[in-house]
């Protein structure tokens, strides 16, 4: 099968290597575009848990996206190895149906993956690097996953990663209640973090955002406290709890931020979760003196414990993962078959045509009649060789492999158009958009 994957997430790489290879919304096309003519289709789903690649071109792809991780990391050489993960053929189309369903996240059922894969296919087919295949290959997630948890347990109860943050304040400080607690970011997970927070007799919340309209719309929401970015340190001079969640792709609060701030609180320690990616809070603060600082690492321990129902329903859901991958194989091979089976006769046709206007050009004194008999000779010829070849490409076991030798003995592009009608309907707009 034409599909690879290469990637990285919480499982394999801590959180300061997983910020380096995180690509945000906005950075994805002008990677995704320079890369597709080298790797074919191309697509990524990036959260604050993984990055992934998803291409059609295996050979060449491998290689290329190990470079790419090696240049935006600026890595030493041979130090992602252990980070990074290889998938092909049938296990890279079934790693993203896990990971639509929420078996591959940090939480177990995580409510708000399903909603960043379909943003990964949105973002990849707006740049033009979506081609059939992948775009099959997502739909078929989209579909398994809603499937997922529309008809197995596998998200009842399961908690975001923005919940979680607020559960591992609650149960290291003994309660909220009576604290004031400063949101950085105001996006879709810092309003799930202030509504957590606020559901949990949380004291006082202030959101402070870059953009100073959208704190003050998403505190009018919440009734709670909306401040100017440019007043952080002021903030964190006073607040006993501070929780980060942007989606810059740089530092937001720096230890100088800090240090000022901390001088100012006369021994008080301040509290910070940093559950963005790539980390808001400079990771040398985390050695200052009174301050406590947490990532999404630390969370790990705490997240990891689910509840037993969504375990068992993960064997539910593994049955529709299977049921979804074989019929996604099965578009496929016949996808590859009647691209290679077209290819391959219009490319003997071209032959055909010119070899015989070749001959005929030799033969001026033949008939119309004799001019077809030749033309029908030289068409029967071709379909004769053609019909074993063509035959292996249909079978349902070995077609495809045969397919890509076909390809490579002939010469033949790996492009070719839409077969069969695979497709279910455009998936819709169901799922958040959060922290995976």
């Amino acid at each position: 099968m034409t599909v690879l994957l290469l990637g990285v997430n919480h499982d394999t790489a801590p959180v300061a290597i997983r910020e380096q290879l995180a690509i945000s919304a906005g950075q994805t096309p002008a990677v995704l575009q320079p890369l597709s003519p080298v790797v074919g289709e191309v697509a990524v789903v990036s959260t604050c848990n993984r990055t992934e690649f998803y291409a059609t071109h295996p050979d060449i792809a491998a290689n290329a996206l190990t470079a790419f991780f090696y240049e935006i990391s600026q890595a030493e050489p041979g130090s992602l190895e252990d980070a990074l993960y290889l998938r092909e053929g049938q296990d890279a189309a079934e790693h993203l149906m896990r990971v639509a369903c929420g078996l591959d996240s940090m939480i177990l059922g995580e409510p708000q993956i399903l909603g960043q894969v379909r943003d990964a296919w949105k973002t990849a087919r707006e740049a033009g690097t979506m081609g059939a295949v992948l775009d099959a290959l997502f739909r078929a997630a989209l579909n398994v996953g809603k499937e997922a948890r529309s008809n197995t347990a596998i998200s009842r109860g399961a908690v975001s990663v923005s919940h979680a943050a607020v559960e591992f304040a609650r149960e290291r400080l003994g309660g909220l209640t009576g604290k004031s607690i400063l949101v950085i970011g105001a996006g879709d997970t810092g309003a799930l973090v202030a509504r957590n927070l606020r559901s949990h007799g949380a004291g006082q919340i202030v959101i402070a955002n870059r953009g100073y309209e959208r704190s003050t719309e998403l505190a009018g929401m919440l009734g709670v406290q909306a401040v100017r970015f440019e007043r952080l340190v002021q903030c964190l001079s006073v607040v006993d709890i501070v929780i980060s969640c942007t989606g810059a792709p740089h530092t937001v609060v720096s230890c100088e931020m800090l240090e000022t701030a901390l001088g100012r609180r006369r021994g008080r320690t301040l509290f910070a979760i940093d559950i963005a990616m790539p980390r808001d809070i400079a990771p040398g603060a985390g050695d200052l003196a009174g301050l406590s600082l947490h990532d999404l690492d630390d969370l790990h321990s705490r997240i990891a414990v689910n509840d037993e129902t969504r375990r068992e329903a993960a064997l539910d859901v593994g049955k529709l993962v299977d049921a979804q991958i074989a019929e996604f194989l099965a578009w496929h091979a016949g996808h590859v078959a009647g691209g290679t089976i077209r290819a391959l006769r219009e490319q003997a046709e071209a032959v055909r045509l010119k070899e015989l206007e070749r001959s005929l050009r030799r033969m001026p004194d033949l008939t119309e009649r004799e001019r077809d008999l030749v033309a029908i000779l030289t068409k029967s010829i071709v379909n004769k060789i053609l019909h074993q070849p063509l035959r292996e490409v249909r079978d349902p076991d070995l077609g495809t492999a045969n397919a890509a030798s076909l390809r490579r003995l002939f010469g033949l592009s790996d492009e070719f158009p839409l077969a069969g009608d695979f497709l279910p309907a455009e998936p819709d707009e169901s799922g958040h958009r959060a922290a995976d």
